[in-house]
């Protein structure tokens, strides 16, 4: 594994994009947001519901599978990187799974963002959760077809180069 610079980037960014995760699942707060009730009916009963949506989206953040799937996203990446250090094809591997695990995660976000949407009793921020939420996955899904791109053509690249060298008989 000669050239090493876009999985350096490629990890990179899957880093900081991991910390913000890890950060959501393990290191924030929940905040009660039904005490700040106006004395407004319909703002009242809207805040309830915004309090009582937001608590579930909470559980869910934090929940065993949430944060099973995130140490796990970590562990992938902390092996990648070690493999990358020692300039091993497996760092590549190990990143692959780390996207098949990036989707997997996405895909629960999804699931979880349109059960949660079903809390509301408005039928428009109803549709803006599930909007939200579709647009969420497919801007993950098109993140990781180009993250696939990358790879694919930097691995096919390098991959064509050694065959090009190394077929043929030299007279």
């Amino acid at each position: 594994m000669k050239k090493t610079v876009y999985l350096s980037i490629l990890l990179g960014t899957s880093v900081l994009a991991t910390l913000g995760r890890v950060y959501s699942t393990f290191l924030a707060k929940w905040k009660d947001l039904s005490n700040h009730l106006t004395g407004d009916a319909e703002l009242d009963t809207l805040m309830l519901e915004v309090a009582s949506v937001t608590k579930k989206q909470y559980s869910f953040a934090t929940s065993h599978l949430s944060k099973a799937l995130v140490i796990t996203m970590v562990a992938t990446l902390l092996i990648s990187l070690f493999y990358l250090i020692r300039k091993d094809k497996k760092a590549i591997y190990v990143y692959l799974g780390y996207l098949a695990l990036t989707l997997v995660k996405s895909i629960y976000h999804f699931i979880v963002s349109d059960s949660v949407a079903k809390l509301y009793s408005d039928q428009e921020m109803r549709s803006i959760v599930q909007a939200e939420a579709k647009f969420s996955l497919a801007s993950t899904v098109i993140l990781l077809i180009v993250y696939l791109i990358i790879i694919f053509v930097n691995n096919r690249r390098g991959s064509s180069l050694a065959l090009k060298s190394s077929s043929g008989i030299d007279l």
